[in-house]
């Protein structure tokens, strides 16, 4: 394999050269900074694991204008998740190459929508045989020159798999009696794409040759068996299709009633859309197709839904349908305690009264009786009926049951034995509420915790579920402040707010106005968060019962709204929202009595737990009060928190004497920020930019020498008073008068450096010690810039790395824009001046030898020729440039510029 690519490159390299891995890399390099691109067709043959190792190596170790074109029927199994995580990776499907509608519809018009090719496939070479051949002839031509040719038990299983939109190895071993899984059952197959790790997929010109002739009740046994393979794996829409399709209503309408009753978290949208369509051609006006029809309005219409559970009530009722009765009542009483509807006695008794005619139904009273305890403040009857949840069937059961222990503030009992990475392990659903317990009681930091909520948010959102969607985003938030990102926590809070606005209910919209209230104590204090969580604003009340958004902001509450303190300080909430409450009242005992005792009291060794519950200021404020009691593991937490210096500066400012000494003495220890990003162009005529924008100043316009001044302290970063005097008024006659102009100089750079710098804040940038002037690194000039890539083009070089040198000559000699602080002739600027000119000049003149060899003449006579403006006189760069012109068929320019270089050379 390697041999053919060498030979491609027109190298000739024996494939029992040992290194020729590396010498096929080599062949490609020495082409730089030209791109190659190794075009390996048929790539799905590749198989051996020597050839897939070899294609590997070529992915991993090609240089950077080396490209691989794999054109397979299937993905080729090498390792692309690097590239695919960088960018660098353009994956082509077969779905990206299908027409699209419009393509389609100017197809048939072209040739004049020909009622044949209404249905044309979208695949465009299926599409062509087609058109071509016809329909019937590209299945025949399928037939006779594949299908025929396999075993009969392997083509009966192939028609049946035919009948499936999509076949992994689970199904693919139901259709085939355990026989095959997917990719042993479709090997060697044409029109195949494989779609995720072990699916598969056929295209459905193969789907429709595969399944002409198949009789009904083949037909009717492949189906059935996929659906009932799909059911078992809780795909209801799938299970529904699949039954409907063999004709099996009764079955696609117990898969639709088992559907409605999962728990609304594991729904989606366009789950219920596609059940409901063939319910209401099975069951039209059943109080199945109303439950269905009730469902979707959690997808932003939350305001209908109990109305619709009431007609669904109804409906089963008329129809002697207890099961659907008491999800109806159970749908109604969900939202009523989401805060949609009130809470009717004439629900709650009709559900005890149903509550021995079904298992479900003794759930649903379970889990009625634990509500109602809850409300009641009976936290220990609310935990006891959740005995029965099993009643509601292992899918409902781990739902609910992690929902309510939340709820009960009870996060350690949910999901124990699982870790953060067991999530994507569970069912579609189950996750939420047990990853909220994990975040509750501090299973993971902050910034791993963000790393898995912007994976799940998305997910939850596509479900189109309104509710979930606000919550995730309420989490979400909660976690990205925690980590410090106070963008993406904007970001999440701002779609939460949005999303309530639909009108979720109460409760839920709680997560929307936690969000917002726990941003903004970050971004504008405490007093905006009291605002923000204002029951008049809210809707909801603090001061009796504490609702599921509130245990995200416990310490918060607790702090600024005082009404609320009495309720928590008599909760029963398990360890980690113990841990909260304590946090909020030592918070306040902080800020009132002055007190660092409870603070200190804090489990300071369960870093993430506190991270978790106390926002990233106000843990700040505890762990210095807490650290100036000698706690030295608040000390340590301390430094784990982020915007460090902002959130102590905040300490300083709003805490008590315990808080504010540590907070002070940290700070201390901290190096300043710098007031703004400063930069200094120094190559061509001096400019300064501030937050990447130009610097507007009179004084800096008109006084060049306080621009001299600046280009000084830059060079040499470091320097005497008196040495700035001799170098920028050597022949001043009176030094003191020079030292008063040295002190009106500095004075001007100080106001153009930091204009807003108060009286009584050191200046960050320029700093006086003693007689020692210092200008502080982070103002940056593009001549350290320049500097470090000229040194690192150099060593690339020099180590034989062409290609990665050409790039970064010219990233270097796009920062020198003229000569070093142009404009000025002090004799200071003569060394540094040459210097930089040289390594210019020694740039260009390697960029014109380098894009001379890899035959670019006119790239070659530009660089060639931009060194001769630096140098008319070098020799080396008139040669190329003579060179360049030749070589690009500019015969006469070359001599003109040999003549040239001649008379200049006699001149001098």
């Amino acid at each position: 394999l390697l041999a053919g690519v060498a030979q491609g490159l027109e190298v000739d390299i024996p494939a029992s050269d040992p290194d020729i891995q590396g010498r096929v890399h080599d062949a490609v390099w020495s082409k730089a900074p030209l791109d190659v691109a190794i075009h390996l067709d048929d790539a799905h043959l590749i198989t051996s694991p020597e050839g897939l190792d070899a294609v590997a190596a070529l992915i991993r170790d090609l240089p950077k204008n080396g490209h691989l074109v794999l054109a397979s029927r299937i993905p080729v199994d090498v390792p692309l998740a690097r590239l695919r995580a960088h960018g660098q990776l353009l994956e082509i499907t077969e779905a990206d190459l299908c027409l699209s509608d419009e393509e389609l519809a100017g197809l048939r018009s072209k040739r004049g929508n020909n009622k044949a090719d209404a249905d044309l496939p979208r695949h465009v070479a299926t599409a062509d045989l087609q058109l071509a051949a016809g329909s019937d002839a590209s299945i025949d031509f399928l037939w006779e020159e594949i299908l025929s040719g396999l075993e009969p038990d392997r083509l009966m299983y192939l028609r049946r798999a035919a009948l499936v939109e999509e076949l992994d190895d689970l199904t693919a071993r139901e259709l085939t009696d355990g026989l095959y899984d997917a990719a042993t059952l479709v090997a060697d197959l044409p029109l195949v794409e494989r779609h995720g790790v072990s699916s598969v997929r056929l295209h459905q010109l193969l789907r429709d040759a595969l399944t002409a002739g198949l009789n009904d009740s083949e037909r009717r046994k492949a189906l059935e068996l996929a659906a009932g393979l799909e059911v078992r794996r809780q795909r209801y829409a799938a299970g529904v299709r699949l039954y409907h399709e063999a004709g099996h209503d009764i079955a696609a309408r117990e898969t639709a009633r088992e559907y409605v009753m999962v728990p609304t978290l594991r729904q989606t949208m366009d789950e219920l859309a596609e059940i409901r369509s063939i319910i209401s051609e099975i069951s039209p006006g059943s109080a199945l197709e109303l439950a269905l029809e009730a469902s979707q309005r959690f997808g932003g219409l939350e305001e209908h839904i109990t109305p619709r559970f009431l007609a669904m009530v109804d409906a089963a009722r008329q129809q002697g349908d207890a099961l659907l009765e008491v999800l109806a009542l159970h749908r109604i009483l969900q939202a009523a305690f989401i805060g949609l509807a009130p809470i009717l006695d004439e629900h709650v008794q009709r559900v005890h009264e149903l509550a021995d005619t079904s298992s479900f139904a003794i759930g649903v009273d379970a889990h009625l009786r634990s509500q109602l305890a809850q409300r009641a403040g009976d936290t220990d009857a609310a935990i006891a009926a959740l005995s029965d949840y099993h009643h509601f069937g292992p899918t409902s059961e781990i739902v609910l049951t992690s929902e309510r222990l939340c709820d009960l503030g009870r996060p350690e009992q949910v999901g124990v034995g699982l870790s953060p990475d067991d999530l994507d392990t569970l069912a579609a659903g189950s996750e939420i509420f047990v990853a909220f317990a994990m975040w509750l009681r501090g299973e993971a930091s902050p910034e791993l915790a963000q790393m898995v909520v912007s994976e799940m948010v998305p997910t939850v959102l596509r479900r189109g579920v309104t509710h979930p969607s606000v919550s995730i985003l309420g989490v979400g938030t909660s976690i990205a402040l925690a980590a410090g990102d106070t963008d993406s926590a904007r970001r999440r809070s701002d779609q939460a707010r949005e999303l309530s606005n639909l009108g979720v209910g109460v409760r839920v919209a709680q997560f929307a106005h936690v969000a917002a209230a726990s941003l903004a104590a970050i971004t504008q204090g405490d007093d905006a968060a009291a605002e923000l969580l204002d029951p008049a604003l809210t809707g909801a009340s603090l001061e009796y019962e504490q609702q599921r958004a509130h245990l995200l902001a416990l310490p918060l509450i607790y702090l600024v709204r005082p009404e609320t303190r009495k309720m928590l300080d008599i909760a029963s909430f398990g360890p980690s929202l113990t841990t909260a409450v304590d946090a909020g009242r030592a918070l306040v005992e902080l800020r009132e009595l002055g007190s660092a005792t409870s603070a200190s009291r804090l489990p300071w060794n369960h870093e993430n737990l506190l991270r978790v519950h106390v926002l990233p200021p106000h843990l700040a404020e505890l762990a210095c009060a807490a650290a100036d009691s000698g706690n030295a593991a608040a000390g340590e937490l301390l430094k784990t928190l982020p915007n460090l210096s902002r959130n102590l500066a905040r300490v300083e400012a709003v805490s008590s004497a315990p808080a504010q000494r540590h907070a002070k003495y940290e700070l201390e220890q901290i190096p300043p920020e710098p007031p703004a990003k400063m930069s200094a162009q120094l190559l061509g005529a001096v400019r300064l930019e501030r937050n990447n924008v130009p610097v507007q100043d009179n004084d800096w316009e008109r006084r060049a020498r306080v621009r001299e001044l600046c280009a000084l302290l830059l060079e040499r970063r470091s320097i005497d008073r008196l040495d700035v005097v001799s170098l920028l008024w050597p022949e001043h006659p009176d030094e003191a008068r020079a030292q008063a102009s040295l002190r009106t100089a500095l004075s001007t750079l100080q106001q153009i450096l930091e204009p807003n710098r108060s009286r009584d804040v050191e200046p960050f940038f320029l700093r006086s010690v003693g007689d020692t002037l210092l200008m502080d690194p982070a103002l940056t000039t593009d001549v350290d810039r320049f500097d470090e890539l000229m040194t690192a083009a150099i060593a690339e070089d020099r180590a034989g790395l062409p290609a990665s040198a050409l790039i970064t000559y010219r990233q270097a000699l796009e920062l020198y824009g003229g000569d070093y602080v142009e404009g000025t002739d002090s004799s200071w600027l003569v060394l540094p001046r040459l210097r930089l000119r040289a390594l210019a000049l020694n740039g260009c003149c390697r960029l014109a030898e380098l894009t001379s060899a890899q035959g670019e003449p006119e790239q070659a006579a530009r660089w060639a020729m931009r060194a001769r403006s630096l140098d008319p006189l070098d020799q080396r760069a008139a040669r190329l440039f003579i060179t360049a012109l030749d070589a690009g068929g500019h015969r006469s320019g070359a001599a003109e510029a040999a003549k040239e270089l001649q008379t200049a050379l006699s001149a001098h």
